[in-house]
């Protein structure tokens, strides 16, 4: 799906793009804007493969730098979940 094209003007993408590979899905905030949700592992998986980064190095990364931004990113601000496994629950 090419969020970039669908989502209303406004919406905050995570960059560089190829983090739109992360995305997982939208949804709507109190009814006013949707906005996109990443998947915390696949940030990970993002940074890993395309900067090389280890799979720690990219998890400090995202905690760091882009969990730490989110409330800082308005209204139309991505969402960042941690998706379990359904083996573990």
């Amino acid at each position: 799906m090419d969020y970039r094209a669908e989502m209303e003007e406004g919406t905050v993408f995570l960059e560089p793009p190829y983090l739109d590979a992360a995305i997982i899905g939208r949804t709507s905030v109190n009814g006013l804007h949707e906005v996109l949700v990443y998947s915390f592992q696949g940030l990970i998986r993002a940074y890993a493969e395309h900067d090389g980064m280890t799979y720690e190095a990219a998890a400090e990364w995202v905690e760091y730098n882009t969990l730490r931004a989110l409330p800082y990113m308005g209204p139309q601000g991505p969402i960042v979940v941690y998706e379990s496994d359904p083996d573990e629950v």
